[in-house]
């Protein structure tokens, strides 16, 4: 039997005080247990931007053999979510949610309900 895609329904308010950037986004989030990096290829000789977030203990380990393959993908951008952000974050999800982003000096803020999650993020391409 084919497996299928996890569908998750967010809310998103976005307010970038570093870029001025004001927004709320009604998003529905797809993730097929087929994605590749072949798709990653793909995705970026079609988008004009493709922004990846690496998580977890092994986000480095992912990253290096794919990194000399992908450079040439310059609309590419791809950062490593710290580990203690993740953990956070993931008491933050659920199938339906409303969350609120906020950037300012670098530093990114999510909220849902009562809970706040502070991070930075680290590029690793981009």
């Amino acid at each position: 039997m084919a497996l299928k895609a996890t569908i998750c329904k967010a809310s998103l308010q976005v307010a970038d005080v570093d870029r001025n950037y004001y927004a709320e986004h009604a998003l529905t989030v797809a993730r097929h247990p087929s994605e590749t990096d072949k798709r990653l290829l793909r995705a970026c000789g079609r988008a004009e931007k493709v922004t990846v977030y690496a998580y977890g203990n092994r986000a480095e380990l992912w990253w290096q053999p794919l990194a000399e393959k992908l450079d040439r993908a310059k609309n590419l951008a791809v950062w490593r979510v710290p580990v203690s952000a993740v953990q956070a974050l993931e008491k933050l999800a659920a199938r339906s949610m409303a969350l609120q982003c906020t950037v300012q000096d670098g530093q990114l803020y999510f909220s849902a309900a009562a809970e706040t999650v502070q991070f930075q993020l680290t590029p690793l391409k981009g």
